[in-house]
């Protein structure tokens, strides 16, 4: 019965072992199972941090990006929009010195319209006077030589008339005028008035030979103020310029005038070359018509 009982307590203390074992197993297995299932929620836990850390980032990011497009938008459109403006004031400004252009190119043309209208106003009133002064001239020149012919017709009428007494010296008369004539002719005044003098002792109160002593004293009394005034006037260019020739450029009206001054040791000259608006040429020497050969040639420096 002992050992009934000893293997009956030994039975029941390998059965308790065994039920402490498997107590011990359970609690391993459970205990590994909590373990299992903290580091299984401990790994949830983390992937769900990470998820939502994730998604935070990704709404960060995205909401980032679209305020950085939003800006970009912005300041994309404040560029559109400054360009666009910018655009607009270099087309007003353009426009206005387009404008601006136009109106001083319309004014320039009107002024240079009205220039040149004035200056064909002016050729022509310049031309006119120039004709009418070239038709006076003419004239002038036309009645002067009229009384010239004139004058020439009466002398030799007056001279063809004279009767002469043989008692008062035909010879001596008709000698005497001759004498006179031809020294009147080569202008030889003072020898032709002796001679003309002459002529009266042989013929008292000769009307042809009076007339042609008051013709000399006419000419020899013009010579002698012109002799004066040329000596006074030969005197002021030999102050005034030097020896050579100096040229000058004189503007008048509707004429352009290109002097010469040429003064030598004893005599000084004034040349002009006279350019009228109207087209003509003239050239004077002491203010005497001469040819344009002898301007250029006695002008020469």
């Amino acid at each position: 019965d002992k050992a009934k009982a000893d293997k009956a307590m030994a039975d029941k203390a390998a059965a308790d072992k065994a039920l402490a074992d498997k107590a011990l197993e359970d609690k391993a297995a459970a205990d590994k199972l909590a373990s299992d299932k903290a580091a299984s929620d401990k790994l949830a836990s983390d992937k769900a941090m990470a998820d939502k850390a994730k998604a935070d980032k990704a709404m960060a990011d995205k909401a980032a990006a679209d305020k950085a497009a939003s800006d970009k938008a912005k300041a994309d459109k404040e560029l559109a929009d400054k360009a666009a403006a910018d655009k607009v004031l270099a087309d007003k400004v353009k426009a206005d010195k387009l404008a601006s252009d136009k109106a001083k190119a319309d004014k320039a043309l009107a002024d240079k319209a009205m220039a040149d209208k004035a200056k064909a106003d002016k050729a022509a009133a310049d031309k006119a006077a120039a004709d009418k002064l070239a038709l006076d001239k003419a004239k002038a020149d036309k009645a002067l030589s009229d009384k010239a012919l004139a004058d020439k017709a009466a002398a030799d009428k007056a001279k063809a008339e004279h009767t002469i007494s043989p008692t008062l010296g035909v010879n001596k008369y008709k000698e005497a005028i001759s004498k006179a004539d031809g020294y009147f002719k080569m202008k030889r005044y003072l020898e032709a008035k002796k001679s003309y003098e002459d002529a009266l002792i042989a013929k008292a109160n000769d009307s042809y030979a009076k007339d042609k002593l008051i013709e000399i004293e006419k000419i020899l009394n013009s010579d002698a103020a012109s002799i004066n005034s040329v000596d006074a006037k030969i005197k002021e260019l030999m102050a005034k310029y030097p020896l050579g020739v100096t040229e000058e450029t004189i503007s008048g009206s509707g004429v352009l005038i290109i002097q010469r001054v040429v003064v030598k040791e004893k005599t000084a000259n004034v040349y002009q070359k006279k350019i009228f608006s109207w087209g003509g040429t003239t050239y004077l020497r002491d203010s005497n018509p001469i040819t344009e050969s002898i301007f250029e040639q006695e002008t020469k420096p």
